[in-house]
């Protein structure tokens, strides 16, 4: 089963001011930071972003202006055209407090999320995914979020029992980000 990795850095950043997937930590910029821990978790694995960041497998939004689910039908739609891959692992660039074991507990499913977080997940890439997020790009309102565009896949959602809180923690604004 062939997995591809991808980093949702395609947002506008409009609550933070500023790119989140340049911003510093460690030592890099925090798409570096999560570019080395999926390459660490999956070896030799196949790293795109959503979004445009030079030095990376960048995929643009088909539909520009959609926010994750835009994304997630464009890299969907991406790697069912270059084949190969079975499934999509979709971690957030502003979740720098992942592990590698969580990520590689989360690929032991098909279709799987964690309890109470649709944030990072993985997929299947088939035409169904990609009609779900087609779907709900389409679609206005409340419903289209990447918690509906679980549910439509049945995604299993993975018990959180043992995993520390904040590896889960993301950073949509300068506090939250001087906080983490």
């Amino acid at each position: 089963m062939r997995v591809a990795a991808v980093i949702l850095a395609g947002g506008r950043s409009t609550r933070m001011g500023r790119d989140k997937a340049l911003l510093p930590f460690r030592g890099a910029r925090l798409v570096d930071h999560l570019a080395e821990l999926l390459g660490g978790a999956f070896e030799g694995a196949r790293i795109f972003v959503s979004g445009s960041i030079d030095g990376y497998c960048s995929v643009p939004d088909i539909e520009p202006g959609l926010g994750p689910l835009g994304g997630i039908h464009s890299v969907l739609t991406r790697l069912a055209e270059e084949g190969g891959f079975d499934r999509a692992l979709f971690v957030p660039v502003d979740m720098p407090c992942l592990t590698s074991e969580l990520l590689r507990t989360l690929t032991s499913g098909e279709c799987a999320h964690f309890e109470g977080s649709e944030l990072p997940f993985v997929v299947p890439v088939s035409e169904r995914s990609i009609a779900a997020a087609r779907e709900l790009c389409r679609e206005s309102g409340s419903g289209r979020s990447v918690r509906e565009f679980l549910r439509r896949l049945g995604a299993r959602g993975l018990a959180r029992e043992g995993l520390a809180p904040e590896v889960f923690r993301n950073a949509n604004t300068p506090e939250e980000w001087a906080a983490l």
